[in-house]
């Protein structure tokens, strides 16, 4: 099963409620599958590869109503730098990403 986040986000992005991804060009548009506890649930995340992994945790948290709360994002075991970018850990889209509420 998969949500879409920029469908499911709440519009309070400062977007107006136009869809994330149709405010990020096409070139640099980014996604990634993210699933909680090895779960079967997954979620879709448009991000825009040149901001920090920091917005696309952002989304992913409004996107399932956990704004606020501390969430750990991992790929492949290794933690996520919310500091980095994708292609700091050589991200190129559609990977999956495990979260865990903390």
């Amino acid at each position: 099963m998969f949500l879409s986040a920029h469908k499911e986000a709440p519009s309070d992005d400062g977007t107006g409620g136009v869809a994330v991804e149709d405010t990020i060009p096409e070139a640099y548009r980014i996604s990634f599958n993210v699933q909680v506890g090895g779960s079967k649930v997954r979620t879709k995340v448009t991000t825009d590869k040149r901001e920090t992994l920091q917005a696309f945790m952002d989304r992913y948290a409004r996107a399932v109503g956990q704004s606020g709360r501390k969430i750990a994002f991992s790929f492949d075991g290794d933690r996520l730098d919310p500091t980095k970018r994708p292609e700091d850990y050589d991200l190129e889209g559609d990977e999956m990403i495990d979260a865990k509420m903390l």
